[in-house]
């Protein structure tokens, strides 16, 4: 759907005599940045200033994140089949790692 604005560019485009008429038109549908907007975009950019960039967030962090699936994808990213549950010790229980290192 074309705004008022590109209809009305769209209709004086070729017509150079109805330009003179088109001045005096007034447009309420025109869109604008809000009243608040640019003092609330000011306000963000001075506070990013101030605190710095956000830290990174871990994966384990962000939405949709699930860990079965991202523990068969590291399985399957090296080629191996495990068991998912011996896996699963092996990245959380540091007893599994000495003693695979004892080996």
């Amino acid at each position: 759907m074309m705004s008022s604005v590109g209809i009305l560019r769209r209709w004086t485009f070729g017509n150079p005599s109805c330009i003179h008429f088109c001045r005096n038109i007034s447009l309420s549908h025109v869109r604008e940045k809000k009243r608040w907007e640019k003092s609330y975009s000011l306000l963000m950019l001075r506070k990013l200033k101030i605190d710095g960039p956000p830290s990174p967030k871990h994966r384990s962090q962000k939405p949709h994140w699930d860990y079965n699936a991202e523990v068969q994808a590291f399985s399957s990213r090296l080629n191996e089949s495990f068991i998912l549950e011996l896996l699963k010790t092996a990245f959380v229980n540091p007893c599994y790692l000495q003693a695979e290192l004892a080996r």
